[in-house]
């Protein structure tokens, strides 16, 4: 499941991925590995979320199961929030059936919102 949602373009700074045409990329999963090294890997909640407040990215992946209390779903309420900036793409690629449907509950209310705002 994709969400594109409207962002910006960005430079990468050291120590983040960029997939060659300036955009970021954030990859959150505790035990699949990123698709390629264009991708910024965090393997815990608290590591996402530090990155996500320090940067902006144009894609994230989310895995709902990131070994701790906090999820992918916890993340995603964050960007809800305001907390951290939405990115243009969010992809959700998580295993976990109901972890899933409750991301794709919050994709698709910002979606519903960004289409009649």
């Amino acid at each position: 499941m994709v969400a594109r949602l409207q962002g910006v373009k960005l430079d990468a700074p050291h120590g983040l991925a960029d997939n060659g045409d300036g955009v970021r990329k954030l990859w959150v999963d505790d035990l699949k590995p990123a698709p390629d090294d264009t991708w910024a890997v965090a393997t815990t909640y608290r590591e996402a979320e530090r990155l996500l407040r320090a940067h902006r990215y144009g894609v994230v992946a989310l895995d709902h199961d990131l070994g701790g209390k906090r999820t992918g779903y916890d993340l995603l309420r964050l960007m809800e929030r305001g907390v951290v900036p939405w990115p243009r793409e969010v992809q959700v690629i998580s295993f976990n059936p109901v972890g899933r449907a409750r991301m794709q509950a919050v994709l698709d209310n910002r979606l519903t919102n960004a289409e009649h705002g």
